[in-house]
């Protein structure tokens, strides 16, 4: 993983959904949208800097050292997978798996982002704009800054000035309603473009961050190590999603790519060969071995993986991104209501 290019899917675990001719390191890809192709692994899963920000490579580094202890781990239970291991490790792996993916980082920016249209869409519209920029274009005309530029650009000798400020500033006066309605949108969409790029660079710095202060006891890791853990072989191909693992909690029909601590944890599922994944769970219930493909794909973000081409894995495709949100739209759309109502009692008060 150190370099540049740095896998969120780490290519020990990729390994184990290879086509054909493992030589080549060749796996199938099944994107959101309906595209398959063939690619190496080298090539997937992968994004420039992910775990960098302004070239510290800190996080980077330890989990290269990490990878080598977990794909030592993930090999031994792919060879023997039946024999006795420490669940101990498999919870440090689920959990290592759960933090670093962009499945992560990506449900974060989408849910903010949504939050960010709301509200641009609410509170930045043209009667609420006008204003403030009528407000900073008079403050700054009468203050004499603007055009006294504009009179040193031109060579207006100085004592020629206060005369033709007065003259120009009706004309000013006059055409500030057309100038502010041809550059409201152009300044709402930069508003956007602005806060969309701090959003994003926030985002990743908020995840490498959590990703560093997370690397020892955490509340999630506890939960994690007190799961029965067990391999579970199965008779069909199983697909790995860009989520890696996923969870399934009691009372709820759908599974999540995130431990949702608002909800009891029931099982967790590890997919790590064409045919094997690791299971855990709380209450020693049955894996839905059923519906493992489609919960994997429904937890994706943007693809899923497997070993081969297949028409049962085409059919998944259309799952994908469905429960790869960390908020439900009704979740989202109550917060912003609540937000919204207290914004406009604080108006009218």
């Amino acid at each position: 993983m150190s370099g540049k290019r740095q896998h969120y899917i780490p290519r020990f675990l990729q390994r184990g959904f290879l086509m054909g001719n493992s030589k080549k390191e060749n796996t199938y890809m099944y994107l959101n949208g309906g595209a398959q192709r063939p690619s190496n692994i080298n090539n997937v899963g992968v994004e420039g800097f992910f775990y960098s920000v302004d070239g510290d490579a800190e996080l980077d580094d330890m989990y290269t050292r990490l990878e080598s202890d977990y794909a030592s781990i993930i090999n031994k239970i792919r060879e023997q997978p039946f024999a006795e291991f420490d669940k101990s490790d498999l919870a440090k792996i689920v959990y290592h798996f759960e933090l670093r993916t962009n499945n992560l980082r990506r449900s974060f920016f989408s849910s903010s982002k949504i939050f960010l249209d709301e509200m641009t869409g609410r509170f930045l519209k043209i009667d609420v704009l006008k204003p403030l920029i009528e407000k900073e274009l008079k403050r700054s005309i009468l203050n004499g800054s603007v055009i006294a530029d504009v009179f040193d650009n031109l060579g207006i000798p100085k004592q020629n000035r206060d005369a033709l400020f007065e003259h120009i500033l009706p004309m000013i006066e006059i055409n500030i309603e057309s100038y502010i309605n041809s550059v409201i949108e152009p300044i709402k969409n930069s508003f956007k473009l602005s806060v969309n790029e701090k959003l994003k660079s926030a985002i990743k710095e908020g995840h490498i961050n959590g990703m560093l202060m997370n690397t020892s006891k955490n509340p999630k890791l506890e939960v994690y190590e007190k799961l029965n853990y067990s391999v579970i072989k199965t008779n069909f191909n199983l697909i790995l999603g860009d989520s890696i693992v996923f969870f399934e909690f009691e009372n709820l029909r759908e599974f999540k790519p995130f431990y949702d601590i608002k909800n009891n944890l029931n099982s967790v599922y590890l997919p790590i060969s064409s045919n094997l994944f690791v299971f855990g769970t709380k209450n020693n219930s049955e894996p839905k071995i059923e519906i493992f493909n489609e919960m994997g794909a429904k937890c994706s973000s943007e693809f899923f993986i497997a070993s081969e081409i297949s028409s049962d894995f085409s059919s998944l495709q259309h799952h994908i991104g469905k429960n790869c949100d960390l908020l439900t739209d009704t979740e989202m759309q109550n917060i912003l209501n609540n937000v919204i109502a207290e914004q406009m009692s604080r108006k009218l008060l």
